[in-house]
C-alpha cells in the first residue's frame, strides 16, 4: 500500500467514526423512547376459568404506543373501535404468546388506560354535561388519579375452576349459579334476536340470556328449576343478575372532581371511555389536514 493510500484510508476512518458515535447515540435514544412498563391488572388473573394462559397472571408488560399504533388509531371510529383496541394492545404486549383478545373487559380498560397515558400524557379533556350549568362543556381529567374497586363478595362471588359466578338474589333469596358465556355463545344470541326480528317473531333478550347463562338454583342443576324461575323471577332479581354478570370483577376506576370550564362548578366524574378516548389531536388533525 502506497503512502498515499494509507493517508486517504487514515482520513477515511476518522471521518467514519464520529457518524458512528452518533449512529450509536440516536440508536440508544431510540431504545429508550420505545421502553416498556409494568402494568398491573384489576383482577390479578384471579378471575379467569384456571384453564386460561391469563389465570395468576398479576400484570403484563407493555410497550409504549408508536408510530404503527397511531396509524391504527388514525381509522378509529365507533364502529370498530373494539377490534382496533384489541389490535393496539397486541401490539404494545411484550410478550408474544399472550393473546389480547383474552383479556377480560376490566384488565384491558386498564391496560388501554395505560396506553393512552403513555402516549399522549396525564391530561384528558372531553365534553361532558356539567351538572352545575347543565351545558355541554369542556372537563379536564388526571388519568393518573385510579382506583382498583372491588366486588362485594357477599352478594356475589367467582369460582374460577368452573368459570361460573354465584349471585345472590335479592327478593327470591335464592343463591343462582351463573355461566360466564363465551364471545361466540353471545354472537349465538346476536344471530338468534336478528332471525327472529326478520320472522316478525317476538324476541325477549333477557329470557333468552338467562336461559343460556343460568346453570342452576340453589347448587340444583335442573333445566325445569331454571325455567321455572326465569319464567317467575322478580324484575328485581333480574336486575341483579345482569349487573352483577358486568360487575362481578374488580375494575379501574377514575371517578375523581373535576371543574366546569365554563361555570367553575365542581363535578365528580368518571373518565368517559370510548374511542375518541385515543383522539386527543383531533383538532390538530383538522386544522393541518393531517
Amino acid at each position: 500500500m502506497t503512502r498515499n493510500s494509507k493517508k486517504f484510508q487514515k482520513q477515511t476512518n476518522q471521518e467514519q467514526q464520529p457518524q458512528q458515535d452518533t449512529k450509536e447515540n440516536i440508536l440508544s435514544k431510540l431504545s429508550f423512547i420505545a421502553s416498556t412498563e409494568m402494568v398491573k391488572l384489576p383482577t390479578k388473573g384471579l378471575y379467569y376459568p384456571k384453564s386460561s394462559p391469563l389465570y395468576g397472571v398479576e400484570e403484563v408488560e407493555l410497550k409504549h404506543m408508536t408510530a404503527k399504533e397511531e396509524d391504527i388509531l388514525s381509522s378509529l371510529t365507533s364502529e370498530n373501535s373494539k377490534d382496533k383496541f384489541a389490535r393496539i394492545v397486541q401490539g404494545i404486549l411484550v410478550s408474544p404468546d399472550v393473546d389480547a383478545s383474552l383479556f377480560c373487559e376490566q384488565d384491558m380498560a386498564a391496560i388501554l388506560l395505560n396506553a393512552r397515558k403513555t402516549g399522549f400524557g396525564n391530561s384528558f379533556t372531553v365534553s361532558e354535561l356539567c351538572l352545575g350549568c347543565g351545558e355541554i362543556t369542556g372537563f379536564e381529567f388526571d388519568l393518573s388519579k385510579q382506583e382498583v374497586i372491588h366486588p362485594n363478595k357477599e352478594k356475589v362471588t367467582y369460582n374460577s375452576d368452573e368459570d361460573t359466578i354465584t349471585i345472590s338474589l335479592p327478593v327470591a333469596e335464592l343463591d343462582v349459579t351463573v355461566r360466564i358465556l363465551s364471545v361466540q355463545e353471545l354472537e349465538t344470541l346476536e344471530q338468534e334476536k336478528k332471525k327472529k326480528e326478520e320472522l316478525g317473531l317476538e324476541y325477549n333478550r333477557t329470557t333468552s340470556f338467562f336461559r343460556a347463562c343460568i346453570k342452576a338454583v340453589e347448587g340444583i342443576e335442573d333445566k325445569q328449576l331454571v325455567d321455572k324461575l326465569i319464567e317467575n323471577m322478580p324484575a328485581v332479581d333480574a336486575l341483579c343478575i345482569k349487573e352483577y354478570y358486568l360487575d362481578f370483577r374488580p375494575k379501574l376506576s377514575t371517578l375523581q372532581e373535576v371543574e366546569c370550564q365554563s361555570c367553575g362548578a365542581v363535578n365528580r366524574k368518571e373518565v368517559p371511555a370510548s374511542w375518541a378516548f385515543f383522539r386527543p389531536d383531533e383538532s390538530i388533525r383538522r386544522e393541518s389536514n393531517i
